[in-house]
């Protein structure tokens, strides 16, 4: 997998150890990456005024969840698998650590997938959880790969050495990721995998949630089979 040797090459620290990366995709019919269900923010990430008896009724990640995501099946208009999104931001008030950590990216415009050949992906190693862009970009263009760590070569290997093996007569051109957001590990409280019916469609998520009980629903496009996020999991930890 090419952006895992990149990101080993140029964001990893040498005792950074590559754990799992999984790719972000936009929401079709949105053209969004991320959906948030955060009391202030609509659920793209906008701010929006709120009453204080609707911010007051807010109690939590998991009933933000609902209130946010669950509204359209409960009253029958469910959405199609393809306008469900991939990843959902979950918090108690706009200035939560998901949506703190997500900010710069957010204001930028990371989350309007404007360009479809842009390849986001979470990248989680022993150190941090990282949302890195590996789309190309024109040399004279600025990059930042550093991020937390800086951007010093990793020399030790990782669960992917398998699949990552290239002949050693041919010299591989890797990309250089732009850094979106990072969370440090000791930011993470947990990790567990879920099952939520979101519009209308159930569906299996890793939920990474952070400190202060906010947290990131990570889904995927293509597999949905709980072993995969089992898999996903056990890797958090180095199992596999």
């Amino acid at each position: 997998m090419i952006e895992v040797l990149a990101a080993r090459a140029s964001w990893c620290a040498p005792e950074e150890k590559i754990l799992w990366c999984h790719p972000l995709t936009s929401r079709g019919g949105t053209g969004k990456y991320i959906q948030y269900a955060v009391p202030g923010l609509n659920e793209f990430g906008e701010p929006r005024k709120l009453s204080r008896a609707a911010l007051e009724a807010a109690t939590g990640a998991a009933s933000l969840f609902f209130e946010a995501l669950l509204s359209q099946g409960e009253t029958g208009e469910t959405a199609s698998d393809s306008e469900v999104p991939w990843a959902v931001v979950a918090g108690k008030a706009r200035d939560c650590l998901a949506v703190s950590h997500l900010a710069d990216w957010q204001a930028n415009g990371g989350n309007s997938a404007g360009f479809r050949d842009r390849k986001l992906f979470w990248v989680l190693t022993t150190h941090r959880l990282g949302l890195l862009d590996f789309t190309p970009r024109d040399s004279g263009e600025g990059s930042n790969s550093s991020g937390l760590l800086g951007g010093l070569k990793k020399t030790i290997g990782s669960v992917w050495d398998r699949e990552e093996e290239q002949p050693a007569n041919r010299e591989l051109e890797l990309p250089v990721p732009l850094v979106c957001a990072e969370v440090p590990r000791n930011a993470i409280a947990s990790v567990e995998v879920v099952e939520q019916k979101v519009k209308g469609w159930k569906r299996n998520w890793f939920k990474v949630v952070l400190s202060d009980g906010s947290a990131f629903f990570i889904s995927h496009r293509k597999h949905n089979e709980k072993r995969f996020f089992d898999r996903m999991l056990a890797m958090t930890y180095g199992q596999e």
